[in-house]
Parts: structure tokens; C-alpha cells; sequence
């Protein structure tokens, strides 16, 4: 998200009414969800393309924001009668209407601060202790694996949760106003739903053993999932105004590729790829072998960037990753930073962080690099959900490390991990 924010935009949308603002057109350089919701709210046509304010809060506006310091992030230009407004405003001569070009990741900026309004928005400082999401210990739920929230992740999208159940037993679920997934990790289940009924659901006996199935669900459904035999599922969904219809992956028909080369070669399982009939969601598999990396060269999608023909460049992407070790014991090491290309840093959030993965836990990328390290001896496994701005995987490497991709001489032999079904 751009950047992570926990607010009412019903708030904030009540204010800019009661005082007199006139939304009407934002000039978008880069896109950002947060106000593509306020023009949503407000219903605005999608070639609306600025934001017109009354003068005495862009004056007071930018006050704010001299005093913190934020007008550099904020004011990308400044279309406006008095060419010297921000060594003029002081004097408060701002008489008519003003035309403002704000680069949208900075947008949510002036929230906070015009008026001297509080819409209780907060940024979140992301560090190891918040990016890593342990095993379940709670005896409240023995058959939760792991849960992530969007309130405790701080972002806007995504739900995750891993769960396991014993054969013959069930667990219900209603998606409400949300697309979801099922992804069997281990074991077979029967899948009852308003939309259908699904049998023989998955057949790997865990994720070292074979690629996995998928069952996407459209908003509104309610659904039973039954164990035929014991094992492990996960389930991710996310917000959608989209009405789709439900679509079966099988195993043998999720592709299945190998990518870079020597220690960064790592197996791709595409189980709901860029392209699929939904809104948001999109879910990979990675393996990494033991000493290998992935997810490198470390790469980032925090920023929806069009280039002039419309081609994406980069998406705003939540992520998560969720772990598995061949051997419980075993572990990964996965680092999240950003720099100044993402909106967290451009804030004053920077992130730096270095995390021990173990098995059945979770690490979360709100945004920023996120290379992966499988420790010696181990095979590593996680599931990747992403959900944002554009369904798809849009990146951009960090480019102090790109040129590593021009020096692979070979993929490692260990890989694929299991034969493919074709």
C-alpha cells in the first residue's frame, strides 16, 4: 500500500465535504489505491484528474507542512495565481481557488494535517518483530496454523490463514464481500459451497511432493471444507466489488518452471498467476534449494507505475510469504529494506530488517526488497500471496544487484524438486 495507513476514509471524505472542498481531479503520476478509494466514495469519473481545495486550507496546509517539513514530499508542483506561494502564504493572501498537482503516493499526506484535523491515520514503523508471523500456539483454535489480518499486518488487503484438519472433520467459512482461495498443502477434502461441490480436492501428501491445488471462490460464497484424509490447507482473501465465477486449479494443471541460475535457481509453481479470471489475488509456490536464494535479485512492487504506452511497470503489491522446512528444525533467513523508491522511506518509515523463517510461519512485505536464503541441509517452501493495485507480479529489481542475473552458468541439477505431471 502507498503507504500503510489505518483510517476511516468515510471520515475524511465527511470533512472535505463539510468544508468546502471540491474534489474533482487528481493528476495521477503514479496510482495510488488509498485515493482511488476517496474517488470511489466520492464518485468520480476515472479521467478526473484534479484536485481543486479553497484557499485558507491549502494555506493552512502547507504551514503544516513547512513546520514538519513535509512540502518536499508533498508539493511536486503547484498550479496556483501567486507564483510565490510558499514564501507568500504566511501573509494569508491566497484569494481564489488554486489547482493542485499532487504526486498521489504523497497524497495522503495532507490528511492529517489540514485544518489540524485528526483522522487518526497512522503510518506503521515495520521491524522483525512485526514482519514475522509465528506458528499458532493458542489452544483457543488447535486447528489454526496461522492467521494474518489486515488490521495487525497494518495494510489493507490481505487475510491469511494456514489450518489443518483430521479426516472426517469440517470447518465452515462465509467470504462476505470477498474473493478467496484454498490451497490444500496436504491431503484430500471435499468442498461444499453455494457456488458448488468439489471432490478429491488436492492430492499431495505435503508440499515437498507435488504442486498443489487451487479453488478460487467469488465474493458472497459460503463454503464447508471436509478432511477425506487428514492434513493442511490455506486460505487467503481479500476485498472485491467483482463478481467471478469459481475456477479449479488442479496440480497438473498449475505450470511449473525453473528460474535463474546457479545458487539463485529456485522451482515456480504458478498456482493462480497474472492473467487468471479474478480481481486481486495472486499465488505462487517457490522452492528453494538448501544454500540457495530466491527471490533475487531482491525486487520490490510498492509503486503502480504506467509507462507512456500503458505497459505496467510496477505494481502495488501486498505480500506474504508463508513458510514450510523439509525438516522442522530447519530455517530460512529473509531480509526486507527498502530504499527511496518506496513510499515507507519517502515517509520517514524506512524498513531494515533481517528474518529467521521457520516452518509454519509467516513473513510479511507491506513493501520494500525481500530476498530469501535457504539455510544449508534444507529445502525451503513457501507460498506467496499477493493482492493490490493491478493482478499481476510487476517489479523492479534493486539495481545494485540486477547485473547478477547476466552471470548464471547453469540451474542446479537438484531441480525440479519432483517430476512434473503433465
Amino acid at each position: 500500500m502507498n503507504p500503510r495507513l489505518i483510517c476511516d476514509r468515510h471520515n475524511v471524505v465527511d470533512y472535505m465535504h463539510q468544508h468546502g472542498w471540491e474534489i474533482s481531479i487528481v493528476i495521477l503520476l503514479t496510482f495510488s489505491k488509498h485515493f482511488l478509494e476517496v474517488r470511489r466514495s466520492l464518485n468520480l469519473s476515472a479521467n478526473q484528474k484534479r484536485l481543486t481545495v479553497q484557499p485558507q486550507f491549502l494555506l493552512e496546509w502547507t504551514k503544516s507542512l513547512a513546520n514538519c517539513g513535509r512540502q518536499r514530499l508533498c508539493l511536486a508542483n503547484i498550479q496556483t495565481p501567486s507564483t510565490n506561494l510558499l514564501t507568500n502564504h504566511a501573509s494569508g493572501r491566497l484569494l481564489a481557488p488554486l489547482s493542485l498537482v499532487i504526486r498521489p503516493d504523497y497524497w495522503w499526506q495532507l490528511l492529517p494535517v489540514v485544518g489540524g484535523q485528526d483522522f487518526g491515520v497512522k503510518t506503521v514503523q515495520y521491524m522483525n518483530d512485526n514482519l514475522y508471523v509465528p506458528a499458532n500456539t493458542s489452544s483457543e483454535d488447535e486447528d489454526l496454523i496461522l492467521s494474518i489480518i489486515p488490521q495487525d499486518a497494518g495494510w489493507e488487503l490481505i487475510s491469511f490463514q494456514a489450518r489443518r484438519l483430521n479426516q472426517g472433520q469440517s470447518w465452515s467459512f462465509a467470504c462476505g464481500q470477498n474473493e478467496l482461495v484454498i490451497v490444500n498443502l496436504s491431503g484430500t477434502y471435499t468442498i461444499e459451497a453455494n457456488c458448488g461441490r468439489w471432490t478429491n480436492f488436492g492430492d499431495r501428501e505435503n508440499v515437498f511432493q507435488g504442486a498443489g491445488s487451487a479453488l478460487y471462490l467469488p465474493r458472497r460464497s459460503e463454503f464447508t471444507i471436509m478432511a477425506e484424509t487428514g492434513g493442511e490447507y490455506a486460505i487467503a482473501w481479500v476485498p472485491t466489488d467483482q463478481d467471478n465465477s469459481p475456477w479449479l486449479i488442479t496440480s497438473n494443471q498449475v505450470p511449473v518452471s525453473v528460474r535463474g541460475g546457479d545458487n539463485v535457481s529456485r522451482q515456480i509453481n504458478d498456482l493462480l498467476p497474472p492473467g487468471s479470471p479474478v480481481h486481486r489475488l495472486v499465488l505462487v509456490e517457490v522452492y528453494t534449494p538448501s544454500g540457495n536464494w530466491s527471490s533475487y535479485p531482491p525486487h520490490k512492487h510498492d509503486v503502480h507505475i504506467e509507462g507512456k504506452d500503458g505497459t505496467l511497470i510496477e505494481a502495488d503489491l501486498e505480500e506474504v510469504y508463508f513458510y514450510k522446512i523439509d525438516k522442522s528444525e530447519g530455517y530460512a533467513y529473509q531480509r526486507v529494506y527498502t530504499d527511496h523508491n518506496s513510499p515507507l522511506h519517502q515517509a520517514g518509515k524506512p524498513i531494515d530488517a533481517l528474518i529467521r523463517a521457520e516452518d509454519n510461519s509467516a513473513v510479511l512485505v507491506p513493501e520494500g526488497y525481500h530476498p530469501v536464503v535457504s539455510a544449508p541441509g534444507y529445502t525451503t517452501y513457501y507460498l506467496n500471496v499477493l493482492a493490490g493495485s493491478a493482478q499481476s507480479l510487476a517489479n523492479q529489481d534493486d539495481p545494485n544487484f540486477s547485473w547478477v542475473k547476466d552471470t548464471y552458468q547453469q540451474v542446479d541439477p537438484r531441480l525440479p524438486l519432483y517430476s512434473i505431471q503433465s
